[in-house]
């Protein structure tokens, strides 16, 4: 038997609950010309014989979900992606083999691709894991530039021209029902190799955060050796303060911050190094609040070093790296031997 879970998304008018219909083979979701029908995401089912294009067949058991219009309400456009994540996870939660695959919805007519569309497509297909298919719907006629500029945009997303039920031009010519088999023939036939596509970018794109962290560890050696070499210069010539390398210590905090993108504020760095510093005072003979060159080198390498220890812990623990890599490589391989 064939699982498989098919959202629906993109911007009103669309299509896309006409494309629920077209599925169905009945009228039950709402329809608008233009106009949002759907107001709320919602659910559907079917169940029937599938036939592979190489002869055999399955049982196929296929949910739908219909999505509300992107655009119409920024709440509403949070709570979809929510309700998608929420139904992926449950989805993927219940079966590794099940197909989960989003259709994004783009109007054929559209004169191009928006760049919000672009950048959710790129975000949820990598945090999420899940395939996306670009559907452009309502194809009246060729619209080759806007197939084009999306294919040369996202390279690796597959294209379908879909025109999901029956459209009556000039002169009475009607546009037949075109593309929507196609595109349901690769989401369950081609999906597997399609997922191990989409885990390979996301494993390259782990690697090279990975690579950041290592980068990350010699920045942040080459700006403690800085400020540890600067507070040795000036006690060469007087005896410093603590107020002088506590100075030098929220400088080098706000550099190595800035590696990874942290919006310093004094409060939280004050916060940071007196936490830090707390410890190191204990272990280190600094029980006068004067400085000379080596006790100066010596502290500031310790707040230094303790401090990019906990950011590089942070990054690394914040996005999963080798637990993650290890789990894609591990469904890679599965889906491979399918």
């Amino acid at each position: 038997m064939i699982n498989a879970n098919i959202v629906l998304l993109g911007k009103t008018g669309t299509g896309k609950s006409t494309i629920v219909n077209a599925l169905l083979g009945r009228d039950q979701a709402l329809e608008g010309k233009g106009k949002s029908c759907t107001q709320e995401n919602k659910t559907y089912s079917l169940a029937q014989q599938y036939n592979f294009s190489g002869g055999s067949s399955d049982w196929l058991e296929m949910k739908i979900l219909d999505t509300v219009g992107l655009e119409i309400d920024a709440k509403i456009t949070k709570k979809t992606l929510n309700d998608i994540k929420r139904y992926i996870e449950k989805a993927s939660a219940e079966s590794e083999t099940d197909i989960n695959i989003v259709w994004f919805c783009i109007n054929q007519e559209c004169s191009r691709f928006e760049s919000f569309e672009l950048d959710l497509i790129n975000e949820m297909s990598i945090e999420y894991e899940i395939p996306f298919v670009v559907l452009l719907t309502q194809c009246r006629g060729e619209n080759d530039e806007l197939e084009r500029e999306i294919n040369a945009t996202i390279p690796s997303i597959r294209t379908f021209n879909v025109v999901a039920k029956p459209i009556r031009i000039r002169n009475g010519f009607v546009i037949e029902p075109f593309g929507l088999d196609e595109a349901l023939a690769f989401s369950i036939e081609e999906y597997d190799k399609y997922k191990v596509k989409l885990l390979n970018q996301k494993l390259l794109l782990l690697e090279q955060k990975d690579k950041f962290a290592s980068d990350i560890r010699n920045d942040g050696e080459g700006i403690i050796q800085k400020y540890s070499r600067k507070a040795r210069k000036a006690a060469r010539f007087s005896v410093l303060g603590l107020p002088v390398i506590l100075t030098y210590c929220k400088k080098m905090i706000f550099e190595i911050n800035s590696l990874v993108g942290i919006v310093d504020k004094k409060r939280m760095t004050d916060e940071m190094i007196s936490s830090i510093a707390a410890g190191i005072v204990l272990s280190l003979p600094m029980v006068v609040p004067i400085f000379g060159k080596m006790m100066a080198e010596s502290y500031i390498e310790s707040i230094g070093e303790s401090y990019l220890e906990i950011v590089i812990k942070a990054y690394k623990e914040s996005i999963s790296i080798d637990d993650m890599k290890r789990r894609i490589i591990s469904e890679i391989d599965r889906r491979n031997k399918k």
